[in-house]
């Protein structure tokens, strides 16, 4: 009988150490295979071929541009295809820690009756419909800006979008958890509805809205949990999440969360120290 399995992709771009360390706690359990998109603008891995597998012809994925949301694309297809046996797929990037023991994160995807957990609001929809702030900021993003040339700015412009009652703005994080179903109608979706794709490639941070968008529209009839799994930490005002230290160690371990973000290899190692110390993982590495 196949062993199900499950992939984790991971979106990384610099710190190969930090790499190696994250590698060597996803591969401590055998059910575990990654697939890596690297930005070939960043420092090589060298990774072995042994259950870590890599995007080919990986492209550069700058902050805010279209090639972050095609290398989210990219893992997906490539784990689909490479990965036969896997039932799911989980995504992260390479400043990305588990805070969980791998495998009850593998024991409860392969156990779950949910088919995705994916955190997703919808922004099509009129202003008094909003249920967090975000949807206001969203709706402007996609459908009332235009992204300008080789940039992750932005102008006001009039543009005639595609969607309404047929086809739903969905916004939500990069991170996320799909079954093997819910991957397989994401690729058909990227296929067919290639005029979704041209149009976010016109907007500021497509990553956002590309594959929530795909996955949310013609589904058929999946049960998606709204909660991604991923602990995360905003200051006001900044673009990008908190960089995490000794003081989050309580409420991440205290979470529901599989992964959280963000670490730094050296403002972060204690506090990995400490999760790993929690977990019980410490132990001779695997690469």
């Amino acid at each position: 009988m196949t062993v199900r399995s499950i992939v984790v992709g991971i979106l990384t771009h610099r710190d190969p150490e930090q790499v190696y360390r994250l590698l060597n706690r996803l591969l401590s359990d055998g059910r575990v295979s990654v697939v890596i998109h690297h930005d070939p603008r960043g420092p090589a891995l060298g990774l072995p071929p042994e259950r870590v597998l890599t995007v080919p012809d990986p492209k550069p994925a700058p902050w805010g541009s279209m090639g972050v949301a095609s290398a989210q694309l990219k893992v997906i297809e490539h784990a689909y295809s490479a990965v036969p046996n896997a039932a799911w797929l989980t995504l992260i990037s390479g400043a990305d820690y588990p805070v969980q023991p791998i495998e009850c994160i593998v024991d409860e995807l392969l156990n779950t009756r949910h088919d995705a957990f994916v955190r997703w609001f919808r922004s099509d929809r009129a202003p008094s419909e909003d249920v967090h702030p975000w949807q206001a900021r969203t709706r402007t993003r996609y459908m009332r800006r235009l992204r300008l040339p080789r940039t992750h700015r932005s102008i006001p412009f009039p543009r005639r979008h595609p969607f309404g009652p047929q086809t739903g703005l969905y916004v939500g994080d990069l991170w996320v958890n799909l079954n093997r179903r819910a991957m397989a109608h994401v690729l058909s979706q990227y296929q067919r509805r290639r005029d979704l794709v041209r149009y976010f490639s016109r907007c500021s941070v497509p990553d956002e809205a590309l594959l929530p968008t795909l996955l949310l529209n013609d589904s058929p009839g999946f049960d998606i949990e709204p909660d991604h799994r991923r602990y995360i930490q905003w200051d006001p005002g900044s673009p990008h999440p908190r960089v995490l230290g000794t003081e989050d160690v309580d409420a991440v371990l205290e979470s529901r969360a599989f992964f959280a973000r963000k670490f730094d290899p050296v403002r972060s190692r204690e506090a990995m120290d400490l999760i790993d110390d929690h977990l019980d993982r410490s132990g001779p590495g695997l690469l």
